[in-house]
């Protein structure tokens, strides 16, 4: 349903003329009509937007100043045997899956829409 009045807005915006540019009108105004496999990419790539910016979100910066910048604070082996993940290891995780899946779905999105 949002997706839908988002397509409606982008459309309408992509026929309306540029003020002071004479570019003919076409006779019929098309509505832009989505097939199943390109409704279904759509929604899945609305979903791993919403996614990446939650987890974004909720990340916390722990390196921060002059410190950060320069290398200074622990090691990563110092963390590397202390048996499960923490919260932020796990969002860090998440958000690279996320990141993997957004790429990768603009691509396969440009792709099909030229078609």
């Amino acid at each position: 349903m949002l997706l839908d009045a988002y397509l409606r807005v982008a459309n309408f915006l992509a026929q309306t003329p540029t003020p002071g540019v004479n570019t003919p009108v076409p006779p019929e105004t098309t509505h832009f009509q989505l097939d199943p496999v390109r409704w279904i990419l759509m929604s899945l790539y609305l979903m791993v937007c919403i996614g990446l910016i939650a987890v974004v979100m909720q990340t916390e910066q722990k390196q921060g100043g002059l410190q950060g910048m320069l290398g200074g604070g622990s090691s990563p082996l110092d963390h590397k045997y202390q048996g499960k993940k923490s919260y932020e290891e796990n969002l860090k995780t998440v958000s690279n899956y996320l990141a993997i899946a957004f790429i990768g779905l603009s691509i396969i999105i440009s792709y099909v829409m030229q078609q």
